[in-house]
């Protein structure tokens, strides 16, 4: 069974008894990176769609401030179709209702456990 990059460096510290605050750090560095990664990706988005749809294609009169306003509610719409693009792939549902067959419980035996 091949072991995630990530789940490695992320058990590194706790496998070489470290201290339990530099297990913290190690795991707010990895969320952060994720973090930051997903706000850059959005912001990429949503700034794309402003400018090279709208401002090119629909309204190349928009003002600044209608630019900025159509990149805001693309980051509202981005965040909202990847929220539900994850119920889709996690739960198998787009009704975010738990019909996971039991998926979530597997998976999180395995993270537990790491069986």
């Amino acid at each position: 069974m091949p072991v995630d990059r990530d789940i490695i460096v992320l058990s590194t510290p706790e496998v070489a008894k470290l201290a339990p605050w530099v297990i913290a750090l190690v795991a707010a560095g990895g969320l952060a990176a994720a973090l930051s990664t997903a706000s850059g990706l959005l912001l990429v988005i949503s700034s794309s769609v402003a400018h090279d749809i709208y401002f090119r294609m629909i309204d190349p009169r928009a003002s600044e401030s209608k630019r900025v306003m159509v990149g805001r509610i693309m980051i509202g719409f981005v965040a909202e179709l990847d929220r539900h693009l994850y119920r889709v792939a996690v739960d198998g549902t787009t009704t975010g209702r738990g019909t996971s067959n039991g998926r979530n419980a597997a998976i999180a035996r395995r993270c537990t456990t790491g069986n």
